[in-house]
């Protein structure tokens, strides 16, 4: 994880955490693994009040103040790649288990990398800078 983060950042990318789970979760798993202060922006889940793929996507993209075909979401989720598709932001799929590339591809993803050190190869090689 550290290693694509840094990737994305080195190569001109703004790296935004979206996530499920209550944001003081996610920023203590950030924070144990030293991820906090090279992460924008948390978009997370609130206690008692479920939010959607889409509006966790939305509100990443309005920290950034992008527009959605400038933002892409790296994800194992079919469920989030399709909520990206939706709202126009580039969708790429992790197949983080054996037999998860179709599904992820059938969902919509644009690419599928079998493994973050292969998303960190591609960010390296085609920087925005």
């Amino acid at each position: 994880m550290h290693e694509a983060i840094a990737a994305c950042r080195d190569s001109g990318r703004t790296p935004v955490v979206v996530g499920r789970q209550p944001a003081d979760a996610v920023s203590a798993w950030l924070g144990r693994f030293s991820l906090a202060d090279q992460v924008r922006y948390v978009a997370a889940g609130q206690p008692g009040r479920p939010r959607t793929a889409g509006q966790l996507i939305d509100d990443a993209v309005r920290s950034l103040g992008s527009a959605t075909a400038a933002c892409a979401v790296i994800t194992t989720s079919g469920e989030v790649i399709g909520a990206a598709r939706a709202m126009g932001v580039h969708a790429i799929g992790h197949a983080a288990s054996a037999g998860s590339a179709e599904s992820l591809s059938a969902a919509g993803a644009e690419a599928v990398v079998p493994s973050l050190a292969d998303l960190t190869l591609r960010l390296r090689a085609r920087p925005l800078l």
